[in-house]
């Protein structure tokens, strides 16, 4: 797995609302699930509307030499921590899923 950096801010409603007017960012709806695994919390992204049918799985660990534990009953598609196409800011813009070719 890569390493992508994240900054969140809390923000005033005002400032919120204003960026939402702003149509070259984009939006993006999706359900956010969380859940621990053996001291591990996991956040389970299920993207709506045009991204339907994307899911992705998110884990914030303490250093990169830490072990990530999957659950049993999690399998992995693709590792696209790297692959800025799914990045918030790039699914909110395109509104759509990027594709994948064979073997990668």
């Amino acid at each position: 797995p890569g390493v992508a950096e994240e900054s969140e801010h809390r923000i005033e409603k005002w400032v919120a609302d204003k960026l939402l007017l702003r149509p070259q960012l984009g939006s993006l709806r999706k359900r956010r699930t969380k859940f621990w695994f053996e001291g591990q919390l996991f956040e389970l992204d299920t993207f709506r509307d045009a991204l339907s049918g994307l899911v992705l799985l998110e884990i914030e660990l303490p250093s990169l030499e830490t072990k990530v534990r999957l659950p049993p009953y999690v399998s992995i598609e693709a590792e696209v921590t790297e692959d800025r196409r799914y990045s918030n800011a790039a699914l909110a813009r395109t509104q759509a899923i990027p594709t994948r070719s064979v073997g990668a």
